[in-house]
């Protein structure tokens, strides 16, 4: 930690082209400042003291000079390119759309003095409409009148049309009556037919039944699932009688090609048969446990699919 003599900017307003100051908002400091040198701190406990130093840091106040330099020019370059480039654009735009506004105030004026010259002939095609829907009023009025009266010299007709079927649908009331006497006789003696029917169709259900439990008794006893081993030991069964195929096979090569059995490659040989038989038994082994279970899955899946129907 520092001891400095500073100024210090709460806020600043410069002219961007000369760089001169306009405003300025500062205040004088002097005092202890925290320095970050870059210095590794111990992991030990020690009692620190802080040195007051009275002189300014040169070498810090020399590069913060130089970053305001910096600064300062590339505000200067910034506000070049923009007095150069941006600038006679924004001018240019401003004096364009300068140049359009009295056009457009004239087309604005035109648009409003034709709509003006319309409003006469709106008003006048308005007005004729509404003398043209007056002088057909009377006319839709008799029209409602002649259609008012039609109805009424229907309503006579209609009166009587609707007397003569009440009376004929009280002529067939008889006729309709006896129907449904007779249909009520049928449906009698059809119930009583059915009723006599119903022991023997009993029975034959109950035949049924009985012979469906059969039935589904011995498929129940046939999908019982079986342990996975059994699955695993045939497996192991058909391995080694290919196994011994192997083993024979072997026997007859080496004696066909004149190797003692007592000689070190036949037995070497016998040893790679024998890793060789004991990891297909193995791999057999899983392999039938696994069909195993998946014929024991399938079996119980169509024991319960069986049972639902």
């Amino acid at each position: 930690m520092g001891y400095l003599f500073m100024k210090i900017y709460r806020s600043i307003t410069f002219d961007m082209k000369t760089g001169a100051v306009i405003a300025e908002d500062s205040y004088e400091y002097s005092g202890p400042v925290a320095e970050c040198k870059g210095k590794g701190g111990s992991s030990s406990t020690t009692t620190s003291t802080t040195t007051i130093n009275a002189e300014p840091d040169k070498e810090y106040n020399a590069r913060m000079a130089a970053v305001a330099e910096q600064q300062q020019n590339l505000s200067g370059k910034f506000f070049d390119w923009w007095q150069d480039v941006q600038a006679p654009v924004e001018a240019a735009t401003a004096a364009a759309q300068l140049g359009l506004l009295p056009t457009l105030t004239a087309i604005e004026q035109a648009e409003a003095n034709a709509r003006l010259q319309l409003v006469p002939e709106q008003a006048g095609l308005t007005l004729e409409q509404t003398r043209a829907a007056r002088g057909l009023l009377p006319l839709q009025t008799a029209l409602e009148r002649a259609e008012t009266n039609a109805r009424l010299q229907l309503v006579p007709e209609q009166a009587g049309l609707t007397l003569e079927q009440t009376r004929a649908a009280r002529e067939l009331l008889p006729l309709q009556t006896g129907v449904a006497r007779e249909q009520a006789g049928l449906t009698l003696e059809q119930a009583q037919a059915a009723r006599g029917l119903l022991p023997l169709q009993t029975d034959i259900a109950r035949e049924g039944l009985e012979s469906f439990k059969g039935i589904q008794s011995d498929f129940y006893k046939a999908s019982r699932p079986l342990s996975a081993e059994v699955y695993a030991g045939r497996a192991v069964a058909d391995t080694n009688k290919s196994l011994s195929a192997a083993q024979d096979t072997l026997s007859r090569n080496q004696a066909r090609m004149g190797v003692s059995p007592n000689s070190g490659a036949a037995q070497a040989a016998q040893r790679d048969l024998a890793l060789a038989g004991a990891a297909a038994r193995a791999g057999a082994a899983n392999t039938g446990r696994l069909a195993g279970e998946n014929i024991n899955y399938e079996r119980l899946k169509n024991a319960v699919t069986f049972g639902g129907k």
